[in-house]
C-alpha cells in the first residue's frame, strides 16, 4: 500500500513563491471549496498528477503550469511511504527538475528522463497515469468514465488493477525467447546437416582407402624396386669410375713430379743457346782478325789457332748440351699437355661420381619415404587417423543433436508458457475469477447509491445492464444522474479490487465537482455515507462549490482564495 503524506508546491499555476502544503494523510473527509479560478484544481488535481507523472490532470500545456507572474521556480514535492521506505518526488519547471529520493537518498539519475519516469511507475508506484485516474481521482474535466472506454482500454485498466501487467511483460519476454529459439534451432539444424554430410564423406573416403590399399602398396613396392635397381646400378658405375679416378690421380701425381723435375729445362735451354751464339761470335772474330780483344795486341798465328781450337771444342760440347736441353724441353711440353688432359678427365670423372652419389642418395631417400608410406598403409595408421577424425565428427554430431533436442524441448516448454500467458490463457482465468467479484461489488455499490439495476460485465469487458424487471439497458440510455451513480460504483469497485490485489491500494481519494453536477439529494446523501465509512482508511477530498450546503457534512474545510493574482489557502479547519 502507498501512504501519501503530503504535497507542497510553489510557483505552480496561480500559487506564488512561498510553499503551499496540503496534508494527504488526515484520514478525514475534506471539503475543498473556493471561487472559480482560485486554485482548487491546481492545488489538488494538477499538483499531485504533475508530481507523480509529469503531467497535469487537466488538459493544460506543461509550460502554462509555471506561475505567469514569477515566470520561474515552479516546484512540486510529494512525499509518501511504501514497503517500509520513505519517498519524496521533486519535479520542477524553469529550471526543469526531476528527482526521486528514497529514505533521503537521491536515486541514480543516469537514465533518460523517460526511463526515470518508467522506473518510478513500474518499480515504485506500481501503476500508471491511466490507472491512477480511474482509482484515485474522479474529475469532470479530464475524467473518462470506465463505461465510455473501449474494450481494449477497459482491459488495460483491469489488467493493471489485477497486476496482470507482469504477465504481459512475461509474454513479451517469452515471445522474444521463442524467436531466439527459432533462430537457434534453425542454426543447429544447419550444423547437424553439415555434420551429417561431413560424416558421409568421411565414411566414403575411408571405404575408398580400404578398397585401394592393396593396389597402393603394390605400386609403392614397384617404386621401391625401381629405386633399388637404380641405386645398385649407380653404385656399380660409381665403383668403376672411382677405380679409374684413383688411378688417374696417381698418374697425375707422377706427371706432376716429372714436370717438377724438368722445371729448370727452359732456362737451361736459353742459357745454352746464348752460349752457342757467343762462341760462334768469338771463333768468327778470331778468324777474321789477329788482334786480341782483351789487350788489342796482334796474336801470333799459333796462339790464334790454339784459341780457335779451344773455342770450337767448347762449341761442340755446347751443341751437345743444346740437343739434350731441347729434348728435355719437348719432354716438359708433352708432360704439361698430358697434365691438362688428365685434369679435364679428372673433372669429368668427379662430376660423374657426384651425379651418381646424388642418384644413390635420392634413391635411398625415396625408398625410406616409400617404405614409411608402405608401413603406414600396411598397419592402416592412416585409416586409423581418419577413423579417429570420423569418431570425433560423430561425437560432434551427437553433441549438436542433443543441443538441438534440448532447444526443441525448451521451445515446446516456452510454447506452453506462451499459450498460458496469452489473453485466452492464465489472464483469462484470473479475469474470469475476478469478474463475479467485480460484478458483485458494482451491484453492491449501486444498491447503496439507490440505483437498483443488475450490472454485469463479461470476460471481454462488455457490460449488460438490466432493470429489476430484466429489461436490458445501455449505459447511454440512463440519465446523467444514473450514469454518475454507475461511474461512482465502478470507481469504488476498482478501489476495492486494488485493495484486494494491493496493486493501487492507497490512502487517497479525490472527487472534483462530483456533488455539483448530476447527483440528486438522495444520491449525494447515499454517496457521503459510503465515504464516511471509507475515511478511516483514506483521506477523501471533494472539490465543490456548494460549501454552504455541504460544509456541515465534512470533517474538514479547505478553502482557497486569490489575492493580488496569487492563490493561497484561506481556511484550513
Amino acid at each position: 500500500m502507498i501512504e501519501f503524506l503530503s504535497v507542497r508546491f510553489k510557483n505552480f499555476g496561480s500559487f506564488g513563491n512561498n510553499f503551499t502544503e496540503i496534508d494527504l494523510n488526515s484520514r478525514k473527509t475534506i471539503l475543498v471549496t473556493g471561487t472559480n479560478g482560485h486554485g482548487k484544481s491546481f492545488a489538488l488535481l494538477d499538483s499531485i498528477c504533475f508530481g507523480l507523472f509529469g503531467k497535469p490532470f487537466r488538459p493544460i500545456n506543461i509550460p502554462q503550469l509555471v506561475n505567469s507572474v514569477n515566470g520561474k521556480g515552479c516546484l512540486v514535492e510529494i512525499e509518501f511511504n511504501k514497503s517500509n521506505s520513505h519517498y519524496m518526488i521533486r519535479r520542477g519547471l524553469s529550471p526543469k527538475l526531476f528527482e526521486i529520493y528514497k529514505d533521503n537518498e537521491l536515486l541514480d539519475q543516469n537514465a533518460k528522463s523517460k526511463d526515470y519516469q518508467g522506473y518510478l511507475e513500474e518499480h515504485i508506484l506500481g501503476f500508471d497515469f491511466a490507472a491512477f485516474k480511474q482509482v484515485v481521482i474522479l474529475g469532470k474535466s479530464n475524467f473518462i468514465p470506465f463505461m465510455q472506454l473501449t474494450p481494449a482500454e477497459r482491459r488495460k485498466i483491469i489488467e493493471g488493477l489485477l497486476e496482470l501487467d507482469i504477465l504481459a511483460d512475461m509474454n513479451v519476454y517469452v515471445k522474444g525467447q521463442l524467436g531466439s529459439f527459432k533462430v537457434s534451432i534453425a542454426e543447429q539444424e544447419s550444423f547437424l546437416k553439415i555434420a551429417h554430410e561431413k560424416i558421409k564423406s568421411q565414411k566414403e573416403f575411408i571405404e575408398k582407402i580400404k578398397n585401394h590399399n592393396e593396389d597402393d602398396i603394390k605400386a609403392i613396392e614397384d617404386k621401391i624396386k625401381s629405386y633399388e635397381d637404380d641405386m645398385t646400378l649407380a653404385s656399380s658405375e660409381k665403383t668403376n669410375i672411382l677405380k679409374n679416378f684413383n688411378k688417374l690421380k696417381t698418374e697425375i701425381k707422377e706427371n706432376k713430379d716429372n714436370i717438377h723435375s724438368l722445371r729448370d729445362v727452359p732456362a737451361m735451354l736459353v742459357k745454352t743457346e746464348t752460349l752457342e751464339l757467343t762462341l760462334k761470335d768469338e771463333i768468327h772474330s778470331l778468324r777474321s782478325t789477329a788482334t786480341c780483344k782483351c789487350c788489342g795486341q796482334d796474336l801470333p798465328k799459333d796462339q790464334k789457332e790454339k784459341h780457335i781450337k779451344e773455342k770450337e771444342a767448347k762449341l761442340l760440347e755446347c751443341r751437345k748440351a743444346l740437343v739434350t736441353a731441347k729434348s728435355k724441353n719437348e719432354e716438359l711440353k708433352d708432360a704439361q699437355e698430358l697434365l691438362e688432359k688428365q685434369k679435364k678427365e679428372e673433372s669429368i670423372l668427379y662430376s660423374n661420381i657426384s651425379g651418381l652419389s646424388y642418384r644413390i642418395g635420392n634413391a635411398d631417400s625415396n625408398i625410406k619415404v616409400l617404405e614409411k608410406e608402405k608401413k603406414e598403409k600396411e598397419t592402416s595408421s592412416n585409416i586409423t587417423s581418419f577413423q579417429a577424425s570420423l569418431e570425433e565428427s560423430e561425437s560432434k554430431k551427437l553433441e549438436i543433436s542433443n543441443k538441438l533436442q534440448s532447444l526443441i524441448n525448451e521451445q515446446i516448454h516456452h510454447d506452453v508458457v506462451y499459450d498460458i500467458l496469452k489473453d485466452g490463457g492464465l489472464k483469462s482465468r484470473i479475469i474470469k475469477h475476478y469478474v463475479p467479484i467485480i460484478n458483485g461489488l458494482v451491484n453492491k455499490f449501486l444498491g447503496k447509491l439507490n440505483l437498483y439495476v443488475d450490472f454485469t460485465i463479461d470476460e471481454e469487458f462488455k457490460e449488460t445492464i438490466k432493470s429489476r424487471y430484466r429489461d436490458a439497458f445501455s449505459y447511454s440510455s440512463f440519465s446523467e444522474g444514473e450514469k454518475q451513480r454507475i461511474d461512482l460504483a465502478i470507481l469504488l469497485t476498482w478501489r476495492e479490487v486494488a485493495k484486494m490485489k494491493n496493486s493501487l491500494n492507497c490512502n487517497l481519494l479525490i472527487f472534483d465537482e462530483i456533488l455539483d453536477s448530476s447527483l440528486d439529494a438522495t444520491g449525494t446523501e447515499s454517496f457521503l455515507k459510503i465515504l464516511n465509512k471509507m475515511k478511516s482508511k483514506c483521506s477523501i477530498f471533494i472539490i465543490s462549490h456548494k460549501a454552504d450546503q455541504l460544509s456541515d457534512k465534512f470533517d474538514k474545510l479547505l478553502q482557497f482564495e486569490k489575492k493580488n493574482n496569487f492563490s493561497k489557502i484561506k481556511t484550513n479547519i
